[in-house]
C-alpha cells in the first residue's frame, strides 16, 4: 500500500485524485478479497490471514471467508485461531467440501465430525471421522466412534478392522472389547462374545452400562445352552 512504485511510473508522489481512488478501492471489500487471495497465492500467509480476519469481522456469516481465514492462519502457524474459523465455517455451511480444509490437524476433523453427526449428517460425519482417525490413529475415542458408525451403517468388516487395530495399539482399552463382543454375538459366536464382554467388565468394573452388558452375556450363555 505504501510502495509508491505500485501506483506511479516514476515512484514519486502520486496526485491527490489517484490517492483518493486507491483509498476508495482499498476500502472496497471486493478489492480486499482480491488482495487477500493474491497474498495467499504468493504464499504470504500471515499477511493473507490478517486480511481475511478483517474481512470476517465485517462479514461474520460468510463461511467461505472463515474457511479462507482458517487456511491462511493454519499456514502461518496460528493453529488455535485457525481451528476456531474451521469449525465456524463448517457450522455456517455443513456442505463445505472436506478437501478445502487445508490442515493436518485431526482435531478439526474429529470435532467437525461431531458437529455433522449432531446435525444428522451421518454419512458426511463418518467420512470426516475417517479423516480424523487417519491423522490421529492413537485417538482411540475417535476410532471407537468410527467403528460404531461403521457397524450402524452395516459395514461390519470395516468396524471389526477398526476395533482390532485399537486393541493392537492398546490391549486394555475396554470399549473395543465390548464392541467386538457385540459383533461376535450378532454373528452367533457366543463363546467368543462372552469372553470379550467379560473382559470388558473386568477392565471397566464401574461402567454405567454394566447391567446391560451382563444381560448380553446372559443371552449368549442361554444361546449356547440351547445349542
Amino acid at each position: 500500500v505504501y510502495d509508491l512504485g505500485v501506483f506511479t511510473m516514476s515512484g514519486g508522489m502520486p496526485p491527490d485524485d489517484q490517492i483518493s481512488r486507491v483509498s476508495r478501492e482499498l476500502s472496497d471489500p471486493k478489492v480486499r478479497v482480491r488482495l487477500a487471495v493474491a497474498l495467499y497465492e504468493d504464499e504470504r500467509y500471515s499477511d493473507a490471514a490478517t486480511e481475511y480476519v478483517r474481512l470476517v469481522e465485517k462479514r461474520p456469516q460468510d463461511p467461505d471467508l472463515h474457511l479462507s481465514a482458517a487456511n491462511a492462519l493454519e499456514k502461518s502457524s496460528q493453529g488455535e485461531a485457525a481451528y476456531k474459523h474451521y469449525l465456524t465455517a463448517l457450522r455456517l455451511n455443513p456442505d463445505l467440501a472436506r478437501h478445502r480444509f487445508e490442515t493436518q490437524r485431526g482435531a478439526v476433523f474429529r470435532d467437525g465430525a461431531r458437529m455433522l453427526l449432531g446435525a444428522g449428517r451421518n454419512e458426511r460425519g463418518m467420512r470426516w471421522l475417517e479423516k480424523a482417525v487417519q491423522l490421529q490413529p492413537h485417538d482411540l475415542e475417535a476410532a471407537n466412534n468410527l467403528g460404531i458408525l461403521y457397524g450402524k451403517a452395516g459395514e461390519n468388516a470395516k468396524a471389526k478392522e477398526v476395533f482390532d487395530r485399537m486393541l493392537e495399539m492398546r490391549d486394555d482399552y475396554p470399549p473395543a472389547y465390548l464392541q467386538i463382543g457385540l459383533f461376535l454375538q450378532r454373528e452367533g459366536k457366543h463363546a467368543k462374545a462372552i469372553e470379550r464382554m467379560e473382559r470388558y467388565l473386568l477392565l471397566a468394573p464401574n461402567a454405567p452400562n454394566r447391567r446391560a452388558v451382563q444381560e448380553a452375556i446372559r443371552f449368549s450363555r442361554e444361546s449356547l445352552s440351547s445349542d
